[in-house]
């Protein structure tokens, strides 16, 4: 994914660049770095993983530990409720729950609920929808951010008929690790335990040469590259710019009227 992105990013950047510089928000440009790399990291998304992509149907999956299927099993036998979340999207939620079937996880044994529950984007905020154990994200249009576990998981919790008096989360993202802690350790959810899992932090990979001519031969020539509508990216982008800049004229005068200092 990062060939795909830093690709599309020497080639797009530039023009990007100076079309967003004749708007009239201001943005640095280390700042519009970050968010055209946000946009192109969830558009190639999109690519990799369409339901009628090709690299979708080429992908398989395998544990990071040869122990975890097993181990999540044995809490499943002893009547620990369990889920799973991930950062993907909810049209992929049948595809991910297969995945985990593949390597011997079913998802919906003993798990926190038993039907499908949806909850769609609202007012910018992004919703989730559960299916057979398996939580995942339904992300608001034009959305460049990355996704909060945190308050996506507090949601759904407030959801189900029947609160956990505990709530132990795993995640190999010290990210994701802080999003969920921040948001339920202040909730009514004050029984809360989080676990970096550090065994499985993805780690970098040179593609040898016969690596390089498999994936040639399954996905073609060129794979890496993909086309950027830039008009899009640029409209997408100084959306977000304007969302900022207008929660900052609403709130930042606040901290300097002198009636006020001591909110600051």
């Amino acid at each position: 994914m990062s060939l795909m992105v830093n690709t599309a990013f020497e080639k797009y950047f530039p023009e990007l660049f100076e079309e967003i510089s004749k708007k009239e928000i201001f943005s640095s440009k280390e700042e519009l770095t970050q968010l055209f790399k946000s946009y192109l990291f969830k558009r190639v998304e999109d690519v990799l993983f369409s339901l009628d992509s090709k690299y979708y149907k080429s992908f398989g999956v395998q544990p990071t530990q040869p122990a975890t299927p097993e181990v999540i099993k044995e809490l499943q036998d002893m009547a620990i409720p369990t889920m799973f979340f991930t950062g993907r999207l909810w049209f992929q939620h049948k595809r991910t729950v297969g995945e985990l079937n593949s390597i011997g996880i079913t998802s919906d044994k003993n798990t926190v609920f038993d039907k499908e529950l949806i909850k769609e984007c609202k007012n910018g905020k992004n919703g989730f929808g559960f299916y057979k154990g398996m939580l995942l994200v339904i992300e608001c249009p034009d959305s460049i951010e990355k996704t909060q576990k945190g308050p996506i998981l507090y949601d759904f919790l407030q959801k189900l008929p029947e609160h956990p008096e505990k709530v132990i989360f795993i995640d190999d993202s010290e990210r994701n690790i802080k999003s969920v802690y921040e948001t339920l350790k202040d909730s009514d959810l004050k029984d809360i335990e989080v676990i970096w899992y550090k065994a499985a932090l993805p780690k970098s990979k040179e593609l040898n040469e016969e690596e390089m001519n498999f994936i040639k031969d399954v996905w073609g020539e060129n794979w890496w590259e993909m086309k950027v509508n830039v008009d899009d990216a640029v409209r997408v982008i100084l959306k977000h710019l304007e969302k900022i800049k207008t929660v900052a004229e609403i709130y930042l005068p606040i901290k300097y009227r002198p009636q006020l200092a001591f909110l600051g």
